[in-house]
């Protein structure tokens, strides 16, 4: 979502709502005015991050993150990953972080890079468990944000449980549209940074 910047306000200084998370800039074209980028996890639901190398989604995932309540990362290493997501079944099942204020966001950055290592039954128990955090998370206070490079297949049945999708830098306007996009918002020539979120340039 795109929201009105207010004009005596620096971006470093922008107010974080209770239910948003202020992670950049947008353009509100037909206002000529630029707005701030927010999102909302309760509304927007998980988030994908989809982008090519060097399109900025570490960058991405940071600014989202530093205004979370808490955040839980998910290691780049598998095993680790596979910890890290197996405890947060395990907390979702006892509802320990039902009445947390805010949000808690489950944090992994190049997940498309954790999930293939992971081969048979590893791939497929490590797809059950995301699906669980990804099914029942929200009801605990929890949303997942994480980033590819491209929806490969193994990380296909990730992704159709995230439901919303911030586009950086694709190398095609196909890619584009595979990642979620419309054809009509793709930009060929998008620095390290810039997206499209909600429709809008970010």
């Amino acid at each position: 979502w795109c929201e009105p910047l207010p004009s005596d306000l620096a971006v470093e200084a922008l107010p974080v709502g209770s239910d948003g998370l202020v992670f950049g800039l947008c353009d509100l074209p037909q206002e000529q005015r630029l707005g701030v980028a927010v999102y909302h996890p309760q509304r927007d639901g998980h988030l994908l991050v989809v982008g090519g190398a060097g399109s900025g989604k570490s960058t991405a995932l940071a600014a989202i993150a530093r205004s979370a309540a808490a955040v839980v990362r998910i290691p780049g290493e598998p095993a680790a990953a596979w910890d890290t997501v197996e405890d947060l079944v395990e907390a979702i099942d006892r509802g320990d972080r039902r009445d947390r204020p805010g949000h808690t966001l489950a944090i992994a950055d190049d997940f498309d890079s954790v999930v293939a290592p992971f081969g048979g039954d590893h791939r497929a128990g490590f797809a059950d468990l995301i699906g669980r955090v990804l099914r029942d998370g929200p009801a605990r206070g929890i949303h997942v944000v994480i980033s590819v490079q491209r929806l490969t297949s193994e990380v296909q049945s990730a992704a159709l449980g995230v439901p919303s999708r911030l586009l950086l830098r694709q190398s095609s306007r196909q890619d584009f549209i595979l990642a979620g996009g419309e054809g009509a918002h793709y930009v060929d020539n998008l620095p390290p940074g810039g997206a499209v979120w909600h429709g809008l340039r970010a």
